[in-house]
């Protein structure tokens, strides 16, 4: 009796920790949208006229209204939820449910927020490495985003190890890199078969070294 007492235990421990929902951190500094707006100058009879589009549009935030650039007409706007949206399901779909647990969110922000970065790191990836000198080091899986709304870099992610336990008191990183121009071609999409790549190849250089 005991015995069935312990599996109805034990499998109700286990089915718990597989629908354990995933929660990751919510963004604040990079949580905004923009949206594209004509732009008109004042001629010399003091009426205003409209910048042609194919000349320049102004990106604003949607949120206060704050300018972050000037593009033309050709250039598409990545909003920033929607791209950590693809890199979220991405990380869910490839990480083990135990990896997903107690998620670090990095957020950084300049000229307004023109240039955002963020980015994720795990503490259930966390590995032990013995290296060739015999100390011990500890890596970690790390993902990192970088938009911009004024042209100032493209769509970018890297994704790889991070050494926690440089000698010289920094960390370190082994990342690879994605980008992309902002065009009406890009789709948030487009990251997921990168973040899952890396989170294979991770998995394998850990198991290397």
């Amino acid at each position: 009796m005991n015995k069935i007492v312990d599996n109805l235990i034990n499998n109700a421990i286990a089915t718990a920790e597989n629908t354990t929902d995933v929660v990751f951190p919510p963004l604040e500094k990079v949580n905004f949208s923009a949206e594209k707006t004509p732009i008109f100058i004042q001629r010399d009879d003091k009426r205003f006229q409209i910048v042609p589009p194919e000349t320049g549009q102004a990106i604003i935030r949607t949120d206060n209204n704050t300018p972050l650039g000037v593009m033309k007409k050709r250039y598409a706007i990545a909003d920033n939820s929607e791209l950590d949206n693809a890199v979220r399901e991405g990380l869910e779909d490839s990480l083990p449910k135990e990896a997903l647990q107690n998620i670090k969110l990095i957020e950084k922000t300049a000229d307004n927020g023109s240039i955002c970065r963020w980015g994720y790191s795990f503490d259930g990836l966390g590995r032990d490495i013995r290296q060739l000198t015999g100390s011990k080091t500890q890596l970690n899986f790390r993902v990192m985003i970088i938009n911009s709304f004024g042209g100032q870099t493209a769509i970018r992610l890297q994704a790889g190890a991070e050494d926690l336990y440089c000698t010289n008191g920094n960390t370190f990183g082994s990342l690879f890199a994605y980008a992309s121009g902002h065009t009406a071609s890009f789709s948030p999409d487009q990251v997921k078969p990168f973040i899952q790549k890396q989170v294979e190849y991770y998995e394998l250089k850990v198991q290397t070294w």
